[in-house]
């Protein structure tokens, strides 16, 4: 194939109704404004440069996956990409043409939106047009704004708390006066509902015992508050407090494991929240009657999926807008028609979903979410229009709430950073401080020589691979996805190459790199998800969880060949063959425990019950010696052969972050260096 230029367009240009901003990876339509992945990018700007002519499928890949090998699959998800949200339909074209056995064809011109600058007027046969354009652009732009300052009129964010500690999961009552939180003040130790006025400091504390609370939300008569109470002996409830005269009624028992997620119908009648029937089922959205105390799931998930969870319900009690996670970091929002019970897919983003809001002044909803790097507040009307608009952006927004009335609007501005920690094996702990960044780094694998680190880090403003030396120094990017979730690097065993997943295409596939950021390839194209590679002995395959078969189950992938095979099922999801290749050991998708099995009799074994499901990478060999976390309450230690050694600080939890070195000497594992959290406020004008 012939290598072509990639300069192609830069500058903004119109295809029929759309505006297209390369710089910005962005497209605008009547006010719609769409990011999209930068490949997309320019593979559009490539059809465009070619408009009313032919692209070949090989100019594509040299183009838009330059020394990359991707199947026609890949290929084919990018341009359906490109078609959804153009609003094409494939089999009467109005934007992309399939060519038959040759390529793509962009049917409309391309017509350039010049800058505005003196001296660089169009020239007279073009002025109409231009001047037709800047109007089109211009006025897309007039009801773009337009539609956020109908929905946003608040004024400034301020501080509503800002208290040592993480002040999370705030509530408003529907007069928009009380706002109920949960906090851990510092010489306590368990997390409490607390109430605040806005304007005020004063606080109250509405819970008290040996528990922790979480997530509170007001009746819609503001006359009492329900919220999760979780004890230490693993007791879990959802009670329902008086605020007139203090009367506490339990009245469900949770699982420990539930996201400690409610929400109260308009009507007062009703709880809605997220539950698992038992440990190997996924989290579903559950409706409880609280006049009946009658129970009733309203969502079923494929059990591959991580879950439902975060409802919240429309105006009409019945309806309801539910986040679903597909695996981990991949979630959508999604609608429950109250009648009908059919579902409704309302983004396609594959990110990180952290709280949503009905906003019954408006009959719309409010999220927290990732989608465009950093986490921002976003608004939709999920039964009208399929538009996303910002909130707030910046402040790392999560968990809005919203006042009956809409005036008043309230979310948490979080502070977090997650740092690596090494010690030697008998050692006292230290921050990797070479390495360490304002940001998260997650998933290390240290090489088999003990000189290099890889690892997932999101400091560049998205995650990608990265790679240190073993104190941290010379840290430099490998990969540049540029939005997508990458993660869970594993160095082979000779140290030339490095597997990782990623997301591109929304779900999760498998890619390679060499160890100097060159020859990066990806080896699976589907419509599942192939996540978590590690390498075989001889470096020949790699083992990795797939959810291909419709459950959990470990597949070997043949580097030479590209094919994969089928290794066991049994809900397997991470696997990592022994260091004398005798026996697979793995962990089971939402199951606590690691097993062996053996490669030359087949016969199963639980090796430990003590991993806990969020640990679920957090495992491995230091040369001969098997090593995992094992958790108790709020404290973690490294099991390493017969050692159990302590772990300070709080340990992420469902990202891998440990790793040692094949001598067993030299550990290097993520914690929360800062978890803090403030309440902020802002109030319609």
């Amino acid at each position: 194939m012939t290598k072509q230029p990639e300069d192609g367009i830069k500058s903004r240009f119109q295809i029929a109704d759309w505006m297209v901003d390369p710089s910005l990876n962005r497209l605008e339509n009547d006010g719609m404004s769409v990011r999209i992945e930068p490949r997309l990018m320019k593979l559009l700007c490539l059809l465009a440069e070619h408009a009313g002519n032919a692209v070949t499928k090989d100019m594509i890949f040299d183009t838009v996956w330059p020394n990359v090998y991707v199947g026609e699959e890949s290929l084919s998800k990018a341009i359906s990409e490109l078609r959804r949200i153009l609003g094409d339909d494939r089999a009467s074209p109005r934007y992309i043409e399939t060519v038959w056995k040759s390529g793509y064809r962009l049917i409309p011109a391309a017509v350039p939106v010049p800058e505005e600058a003196a001296g660089n007027a169009p020239k007279p046969r073009n002025r109409l047009i231009m001047i037709g354009i800047t109007l089109t652009v211009l006025l897309a732009a007039a009801i773009w704004i337009a539609n956020i300052r109908t929905l946003e009129q608040f004024g400034p964010v301020r501080p509503l708390t800002s208290y040592v500690g993480a002040e999370q999961s705030p509530a408003l009552s529907p007069d928009g006066i009380l706002t109920a939180f949960s906090w851990q003040e510092p010489e306590s130790a368990f997390r409490h509902i607390y109430l605040i006025s806005p304007g005020s400091d004063e606080y109250r504390q509405l819970t008290d015992g040996n528990a922790n609370h979480f997530n509170p939300v007001f009746s819609p008569d503001g006359a009492s508050v329900a919220f999760y109470r979780n004890s230490p002996d693993s007791l879990c409830h959802i009670v329902v407090k008086s605020l007139n005269d203090g009367a506490e009624t339990p009245v469900f028992t949770c699982d420990p494991g539930d996201y400690p997620d409610l929400a109260w119908s308009p009507d007062g009648k009703k709880l809605a929240f997220g539950h698992k029937e038992n440990d190997s089922a996924p989290h579903a959205i559950h409706v409880l009657d609280l006049g009946s105390g009658n129970v009733q799931k309203m969502t079923n998930p494929a059990p591959t999926l991580w879950g439902d969870y975060d409802p919240v319900f429309a105006s009409d009690s019945k309806s309801i807008v539910f986040v679903r996670a597909f695996s981990e970091a991949m979630q959508d929002l999604y609608l429950l028609d109250g009648e009908s019970g059919a579902e409704t897919r309302l983004t396609s983003d594959i990110r990180n979903i952290l709280g949503t809001v009905w906003d019954y002044s408006s009959d719309t909803v409010v999220f927290a979410s990732n989608r465009h790097g950093l986490y921002g507040l976003w608004r939709m009307a999920p039964r009208s229009d399929a538009r996303i608009f910002p909130v707030v952006m910046g402040d790392e927004a999560r968990n809005p709430a919203i006042s009956y009335d809409g005036k008043t609007l309230l979310f948490e501005s979080t502070d977090n950073d997650v740092d690596f920690y090494s010690r030697e094996v008998e050692g006292p702990d230290r921050i990797w401080a070479k390495g360490s960044s304002t940001y998260y780094e997650l998933h290390p694998d240290i090489s088999p020589d003990g000189t290099r680190v890889i690892f997932a880090s999101n400091r560049s403003g998205a995650y990608e691979i990265w790679m240190a030396d073993r104190d941290g120094g010379n840290a430099r990017q490998l990969t540049n996805f540029n939005g997508p979730f990458v993660a869970h690097p594993k160095w082979s065993p000779d140290g030339a190459a490095i597997a990782f997943d990623a997301r591109p295409g929304g779900n999760i596939d498998l890619f390679t790199i060499r160890a100097d950021g060159t020859g990066q390839r990806q080896l699976t194209s589907s419509a599942q998800n192939n996540h978590g590679p590690s390498w075989s002995r001889n470096g020949k395959s790699l083992i990795f969880g797939s959810d291909r078969d419709g459950g959990w189950s470990l597949w070997r992938y043949d580097l030479a060949t590209g094919r994969s095979s089928r290794l066991l099922g049994d809900n397997a999801f991470f696997g990592q063959e022994s260091p004398d290749g005798s026996a697979i050991y793995y962990a089971k998708f939402a199951e606590p425990g690691l097993w062996r099995r053996s490669t030359e009799t087949g016969a199963e074994e639980m090796i430990t019950d003590a991993l806990h499901t969020v640990d679920w990478g957090n495992w491995g060999f230091a040369g001969k010696e098997l090593f995992y976390v094992a958790r108790s309450g709020n404290a973690a230690s490294l099991v390493i052969g017969s050692r159990h050694l302590p772990l300070s600080g709080a340990l992420p939890q469902i990202d891998p972050g440990i790793t040692i070195s094949r001598d067993g000497q030299y550990i290097l594992y993520a914690r929360f260096t800062r978890t803090d959290s403030d309440l902020m406020i802002a109030e319609r004008q």
